[in-house]
């Protein structure tokens, strides 16, 4: 259930209002389909965000920690994206915007790009 705050239902965005965070947490739900995610999970300022896409409308919205947790705890603890991107812990988020089925990462550790593929999201080169 989201929690008043940070939240986004776009098929464009650019969720300015969580740049310049520490993001400690980038987690993902594996999908059935391998190399492919359900949900993405973040934790950013001691928050935590839910993100998914549907039909081509990307969905963020802040969650209650215990909530996270639990849906992380039905996949055997998810997938740590920070680790598999090298990323720094904690990092700072530069950048997270979601544009034409793209879903951008950007920390001063380095960049992610996610694409959408029908509601599930895999890593994409960045380029």
């Amino acid at each position: 259930m989201p929690v008043d705050g940070v939240s986004r239902q776009h098929a464009a965005t650019i969720v300015t209002e969580l740049h310049g965070g520490s993001l400690d947490k980038f987690l993902a739900t594996p999908a059935v389909k391998p190399g492919f995610f359900e949900v993405l999970l973040v934790r950013i300022n001691d928050s935590w965000y839910r993100m998914f896409a549907d039909e081509g409308v990307f969905f963020l919205s802040e969650t209650r920690p215990f909530e996270a947790l639990r849906e992380l705890a039905t996949v055997g603890g998810g997938v740590d994206l920070m680790e598999q991107l090298g990323w720094t812990n904690p990092t700072l988020l530069v950048q997270l915007s979601y544009r034409e089925g793209v879903l951008v990462l950007a920390t001063n550790s380095g960049s992610a790009r996610l694409s959408d593929d029908r509601g599930l999201w895999r890593l994409a080169p960045y380029t």
